[in-house]
């Protein structure tokens, strides 16, 4: 696979938790591998709760605006955010829909967060900016000090 291949043309195992091991994602649900299904229970959602931990373990619930392109989610946020701070630290996402206030909506789905290089970043932001528009015209002005757009893709976990 080259560096050029697209994030959501790229293969991320899923690991074993008792293992250790990789291994390959198969459970289907109707033909479409189940977090396909999951992923796609979101598409007419504007919000998601995602649960950050910090060090100490305690949860962050965090309502989030996010993406979906070719069954794969994106969230986008801004480099001095306790978020990604927190997604530093750990990876382990829990995510679900919800309103904007942040009450849940819909089914919790356990995650990985791969934070992506800037350089694939870029599409993301216009993506979000598409989706949410000019809201999200808001946001970015008022959330300008915060640092450079972070994107983390969100895999989900059998």
């Amino acid at each position: 696979m080259s560096p050029d291949t697209p994030i959501y043309e790229r293969n991320f195992p899923v690991l074993n938790s008792f293992t250790g091991m990789p291994y390959a994602k198969s459970k289907l649900i109707n033909h479409t591998p189940y977090y396909m299904a999951e992923i796609q229970d979101l598409k007419d959602e504007k919000y998601i709760s995602l649960e950050t931990y910090k060090k100490d373990g305690s949860v962050v619930r965090t309502p989030v605006w996010f993406v979906l392109q070719n069954n794969t989610l994106y969230v986008v946020t801004r480099q001095s955010t306790g978020k990604v701070k927190r997604l530093s630290n750990n990876q382990d996402v829990k995510l679900a829909a919800c309103t904007i206030k942040g009450n849940i909506t819909g089914q919790w789905h356990d995650g990985v967060a791969t934070r992506l290089p800037k350089d694939e970043s870029g599409s993301i932001v216009k993506l979000r900016d598409k989706k949410y528009g000019f809201m999200a015209k808001i946001a970015k002005f008022a959330s300008r000090g915060k640092g450079d757009f972070v994107v983390y893709l969100i895999n989900l976990k059998q």
